[in-house]
């Protein structure tokens, strides 16, 4: 939509309203946004990876590889390249704009995530409470090879055994690693050397996130609470600290929680309910206060996702696998279209002019059309606008001359 048209109010809405929107291309597991905020990634339950286009909110392509429920999708930075996971132990690359895969990998344990490095051909990989990169040299290769590719473990630490989530750093530098002892292992996303141990909380962490801007890390861990960690990793590791800021947490039903996300500004934490509860809640982030909880859907929520740069939030369904859709309607501004158009709140009594609802006669208006018609419209002279600098001449029997 225009722009122009839009209230500018609207657009300066930091968070969506209410639930506008429910999709339903299949039961969606995983979701995930491309950097840009043009497509939405849906991984399936039957394995399938359908890709959304958000202008329209129809389906752009449709990836059918894994034969498992998907565990998670990523994108790369350029947004073309797709990596996914399944339960299927098996790994796949997506040239999107193709919609082939371009690499695909079978493993002998599960995957639970896959990413992509700041090199679409490395990504990162939990396999079975373990860390390795595979390094793919030649992506383009028509028959979809493995025999090439170089899988590469993790420099051990004494807690890699017992990682099950992970999330890079938006500089590349570091990629972090959650634990089921509840402590965060850093490694360096170049060498892939272990870097730093912390104990963050006494339970496992379930998943983590780092917000879009890079200075808060999101840690969702079993004693039903998110922990937001300030990001500050410069200087040498043993000058690093990560002390929790805020503890999110439903202080009343003490519900535990899905997973969770945040804006894209970094203000505000955004997180599902696990069992019995239907609702997103969402916080604020500099004082920790509960700012909104969004209802709607009847079923649980599994995966939310927050687009990149506008206010919309996706989230999927347990039971149905529907896609729910939070965002702002603009309103109507019909005086954008017209100029002589007023627009009115409340109705009022309108005074119409002399003669302005005059019944014109039959005749006169014949009389009318027939002066109308008599008029000589000129075809061969062009009328040149003063201000342009150049145009392309019209030659009217140029067809013609080629018959």
């Amino acid at each position: 939509m225009n722009l122009e048209l839009i209230d500018p109010h609207i657009l300066s809405h930091e968070y969506p309203e209410r639930l506008t929107q429910v999709l339903e291309f299949g039961q969606a597991v995983c979701l995930k946004f491309n950097a840009n905020g043009d497509y939405l990634a849906s991984g399936q339950f039957d394995g399938t990876i359908v890709v959304i286009d958000l202008d329209t909110f129809g389906v752009a392509r449709v990836l059918r590889f894994h034969v498992r429920p998907v565990q998670s999708v990523n994108w790369s930075k350029c947004g073309r390249y797709l990596v996914s996971c399944a339960s299927d132990f098996q790994i796949c690359v997506w040239d999107v704009s193709s919609g082939e895969p371009i690499v695909t990998l079978r493993l002998d344990a599960p995957v639970l995530e896959v990413h992509f490095l700041s090199h679409f051909k490395v990504c990162v990989v939990t396999l079975s409470q373990k860390l390795c990169v595979l390094e793919i040299p030649n992506t383009k290769n028509p028959d979809n090879t493995t025999n090439n590719i170089e899988i590469r473990p993790f420099r051990d630490s004494e807690n890699s055994n017992d990682i099950v989530s992970i999330a890079l750093t938006t500089d590349g530098n570091y990629i972090l690693g959650g634990t089921t002892k509840g402590t965060i292992e850093i490694y360096s996303a170049e060498t892939f050397d272990h870097l730093w141990s912390h104990s963050v909380c006494m339970a496992g962490i379930k998943n983590m996130y780092i917000t879009p801007n890079g200075s808060y890390l999101l840690i969702n861990s079993s004693d039903r609470a998110i922990r937001l960690i300030p990001l500050a990793l410069e200087g040498e590791p043993s000058s690093w600290t990560l002390d929790v800021e805020h503890k999110f947490q439903d202080k009343i039903n003490k519900l535990a929680f899905n997973t969770m996300t945040s804006s894209p500004s970094g203000d505000y934490v955004l997180a599902t309910i696990y069992q019995a509860k239907n609702d997103v809640y969402m916080w604020e982030i500099m004082n920790g206060s509960l700012v909104k909880i969004y209802e709607g859907p009847k079923e649980e929520l599994l995966d939310v996702a927050w687009h990149p740069s506008k206010p919309l939030i996706v989230a999927s369904g347990l039971d149905s696998g529907a896609i729910y859709v939070w965002s702002v309607v603009p309103p109507q501004r019909w005086a954008t279209l017209a100029p002589d158009f007023v627009e009115v709140e409340e109705n009022i009594q309108y005074k119409e002019t002399e003669r302005e609802f005059d019944i014109i006669e039959r005749h006169a208006l014949t009389e009318v059309s027939a002066e109308s018609q008599d008029i000589m419209v000129d075809l061969h002279t062009l009328n040149r606008p003063a201000n342009t600098a150049f145009a392309i001449p019209v030659k009217l029997d140029a067809y013609c001359e080629t018959l």
